[in-house]
């Protein structure tokens, strides 16, 4: 349809800093001023992508939803993180507490947001490798090339976890034609909060002409903390008058201001070698460091950006990645072999002074003389529970993949082929604490164990320890071929085979050093709560009975070590199938069948569980029309796609039911250890329509808009499973999302600079839910209830001035310093106590930026 067709992706093409005014033509993401005006008489310029994997092609021969922003749109929007550009691409949403630790779903297909061994529903890439995982790791986009974002189940090219889309971060590559360098500079400062700082810079040197060059790319960053901690009290003390026996307890050693301050730094490094015309080699390493003092989550019941925090819940990560592509072609076949290498270390720290109150709330209903959730020293009335803890999560993420594919684009066919592999292994371990009175080791909790079983248990405040090791083999193979029936008919078919192999080590002690079975009790009651202590004490016998008339005792089976060892495989194939019609050289119809899926596996059961211990691959079916068009001569673009998805027995993760007292519900199993399971939660739809225009009323004004409206419900739901009716609303899945771009360039002649520019943007995101489970606040005291997260408005404004080489503006964001709600998150069950932990959008800023480039 367009100017710009499929091409070899050897070309080169070298990093041009001229106005790219179709930077994000399906998204309304766009180039702002440019260092040398282009001629905007030629109309909209469109931006080339690769997301096809057969080379560079338009963005509007793109038959599928796809919005993109390249280089400029980057830099111009002001575009450093997950969360800043989620807001100018409406099929995507985002939730996080912190860099690094957020989630992205398109197109409303979202499911638990607290999931621990649940699979992402959307992938994201670094360049070849898919690094998706449960928390996203945020690229800082820092000289990048391209964020593509593909709406859609996208599951023949990309695989597992592309299921409702993949979000590809392509970083830009050593040029060996052209010496260039800049720095780029901004500071920031607020009303609510602390400055920001960021700096980066980079160097592209041709080591020898037309064939060797290495860039260099490094940034550090700071961005100011916006949230107090003020002093208060806890929670339990608060609302339900469950005081220490020595009054109150205050945080008063974790008060401050600003508190949640986030350093960043990193870099990268590429080597790449054009051994002749037909081949090229890659080699390249990037490096990212995230550390946050604190979460960017705030209580509104405490105030407006205050929180009572006993302690900051940090968050440390720190991953690398290797790279080694090789591109080359066999006449008029195209090569590729992506090799690449990505490790991740990280540790979050999180305030569970509500979560440990809660459960010490047990201790209400039972006898102390068993009940480990009594944190209160031994030998004080357990009657008052008022404990004040923290959790440790330590991770490792290690993932090695490889891929080959074969390409060839002609007249009549065009295709690709290709096979991956992936090594993908997850390790953590997860503490949890309490540090008052001593701890927990001179807790009620644990003088119990040490009268039931006449041991001395380890030293430690430790109340619970697990740890999980799962290691995922995938082995895939892709195609797709395109046929050209006519000069404007066109057909494209693809189908993916994939096969998954998992294999799973957990184990849970409670507490820590009293491991619990991993099996079926063994006992001859039936149920059991707490399982048995390994080498270092004997099991307790039993069964007995407990006040509440429940049978319980340890397993005694000699076998049992306390450890699930799970093993899985599956396999499936996706499929694509779409019709693309050129009614004109500027306007392109198309008709889209597509699926994505996430892989099955096995449960880290412990005990008898309720729900079954394996679940199956979830399918996301797609239909999707769509339209892409020019007109006025290239100075109008509009696109529009309506779609209609069936997501089929998706994966939810819930706390398996088999843990409700025997008392309160004698269905069976029950009585058995909490633990959370994913399982096939029934089915549910989402469909929508997107829209986006662009246009250039005049040579100095460009407007761009985007929409996306969404209507999700649950359509059949899991018997077994409750408060998730058929009905309900899908979370992050707001009905309206849009965003709305203006800016206005004219000539000056001061200071050196020979443009101005002006530059509004605009969004909005409607309302939504937090999570799938209909659990309302207002039918009483409940620990996670689903929690409506309003709709807000952003907008920011920015004033440059432009020379041949450099840039000079100044900006203010949220200018209506809305707080966006992010997420409210339930996890630690604050809604009990009356209080919130929400994360919101950074509050107003305001700031100069400063760019320079050398070539």
């Amino acid at each position: 349809m367009s100017k710009v067709k499929e091409s070899d992706s050897l070309q080169f093409k070298g990093i041009s800093y001229s106005t790219t005014l179709g930077a994000a033509v399906a998204a309304a993401a766009g180039a702002g001023p440019a260092l040398a005006q282009d001629d905007r008489s030629i109309g909209i310029e469109e931006i080339t992508v690769t997301a096809s994997k057969r080379g560079a092609m338009s963005i509007q021969d793109f038959a599928g939803s796809i919005q993109a922003f390249d280089t400029e749109a980057i830099r111009n929007q002001n575009l450093f993180n997950m969360e800043d550009y989620t807001k100018v691409t409406p099929s995507l949403s985002y939730f996080g507490n912190a860099t690094g630790q957020g989630k992205i779903y398109f197109r409303g297909i979202a499911d638990a947001p607290d999931s621990f061994i649940a699979a992402a529903s959307a992938a994201v890439y670094i360049d070849e490798q898919p690094v998706t995982q449960g928390a996203q790791p945020d690229v800082r986009l820092v000289d990048i090339e391209r964020v593509e974002a593909l709406s859609g189940p996208q599951g023949t090219l990309y695989g597992s976890s592309s299921q409702s889309g993949t979000l590809r971060i392509v970083t830009n590559k050593p040029d060996p034609t052209k010496f260039e360098s800049f720095v780029d500079a901004s500071l920031k400062g607020m009303s609510e909060g602390d400055t920001s700082y960021d700096i980066s810079a980079m160097v592209n040197i041709p080591l020898s002409e037309n064939q060797l060059a290495l860039r260099l790319v490094g940034f550090s960053a700071s961005e100011g903390g916006f949230v107090d901690n003020v002093l208060g009290t806890t929670a339990s003390c608060e609302s339900e008058f469950r005081c220490d026996v020595n009054g109150a307890q205050l945080n008063t050693s974790a008060v401050e201001e600003d508190w949640n301050e986030t350093s960043l730094s990193g870099g990268r490094a590429g080597l790449k070698w054009f051994i002749n015309d037909d081949w090229s080699v890659l080699a390249s390493i990037a490096h990212q460091k995230v550390d946050a003092d604190a979460e960017n989550t705030y209580d509104p019941t405490v105030g407006d950006l205050q929180t009572i925090n006993f302690f900051p819940d940090t968050f440390d990560d720190d991953w690398t990645q290797y790279a080694l592509t090789i591109e080359g072609s066999f006449g008029n076949l195209n090569f590729m072999s992506a090799t690449s290498y990505f490790e991740r270390e990280s540790q979050y720290v999180q305030d569970t002074t509500a979560y440990a109150a809660y459960f010490g709330s047990f201790c209400y209903e039972g006898t102390a003389s068993y009940n480990i959730y009594c944190f209160q020293p031994a030998g004080v009335n357990y009657a008052y529970s008022d404990p004040i803890g923290f959790l440790v999560n330590d991770q490792e993420n290690i993932s090695f993949s490889q891929e080959f594919r074969l390409s060839y684009t002609g007249d009549k066919i065009s295709w690709v082929t290709g096979v991956f592999w992936e090594d993908r292994d997850e390790e953590w371990v997860f503490d949890t604490f309490t540090t008052n009175n001593g701890g927990y080791s001179e807790s009620q909790g644990w003088e119990n164990w040490d009268t039931y079983w006449n041991v001395s248990p380890p030293e430690t405040d430790a109340w619970w320890r697990s740890s999980d090791d799962t290691n995922w083999r995938t082995t895939a193979v892709f195609g797709e071929a395109t046929f050209q029936w006519t000069d404007r008919l066109s057909v494209t078919a693809g189908a993916r085979w994939f096969e998954v192999d998992q294999k799973k080590d957990y184990f849970v002690e409670l507490p820590q050093g009293r491991r619990t079975p991993a099996t079926v009790y063994l006992n001859g009651s039936g149920v059991d709560k707490h399982g048995c202590l390994l080498t270092d004490a004997p099991c307790q016998g039993g069964p007995f009975v407990d006040a509440e008339g429940e049978t319980t005792g340890d397993s005694d089976n000699p076998d049992d070590d306390g450890v699930s060892r799970l093993d899985s495989k599956d396999d499936d194939t996706a499929l694509k199938l779409s019709v693309q019609y050129d009614i004109s050289d500027d306007k392109m119809i198309y008709a889209l069948f597509s699926e994505g899926y996430r892989a099955g596996g096995n449960n880290r059961s412990r005990g008898n569980p309720r729900l079954p211990r394996a679940y199956t691959a979830d399918f996301l079916t797609n239909y999707e029309i769509g339209l892409k068009s020019q007109w006025a001569d290239g100075r109008v673009q509009i696109n529009a796609v309506a779609f209609f998805q069936d997501w089929e027995d998706y994966q939810l993760e819930v706390v398996d039911p088999s843990n409700v007292p025997c008392s309160e519900d004698p269905t069976p199993p029950c009585g058995q250890p909490w633990q959370k399971v994913v399982t096939n939660a029934g089915n549910a739809s989402s469909d929508g329509i997107e829209i986006a225009f662009e246009a250039l009323p005049t040579d100095r004004l460009t407007l761009r808009g985007n929409m996306t409206f969404l209507d999700t419900e649950i359509t059949a739901e899991n018997p077994i499973i409750e408060d998730v009716p058929v009905g309900a609303k899908l979370p992050f899945a707001p009905e309206f999302k849009g965003s709305f771009y203006a800016q206005y360039n004219w000539p000056v002649t001061m200071v050196g600079a020979s443009e101005a520019f002006f530059q509004f943007q605009y969004s909005h995101v409607g309302d939504s839910v937090n999570q799938v489970q209909v659990i309302p606040a207002e039918t009483g005291v409940v620990n996670a209830p689903q929690i409506t997260m309003e709709a807000w408005d952003y907008a920011s404004v920015k004033f440059g001035l432009v020379g041949d080489n450099w840039e000079a503006n100044i900006f203010l964001n949220n200018i209506g310093d809305e707080r966006g709600q992010l997420y409210h998150d339930v996890t630690d069950f604050e809604p009990f106590f009356g209080h919130q932990r929400t994360s919101v959008i950074r509050p107003q800023e305001y700031g100069v930026r400063f760019f320079r480039r050398w070539e």
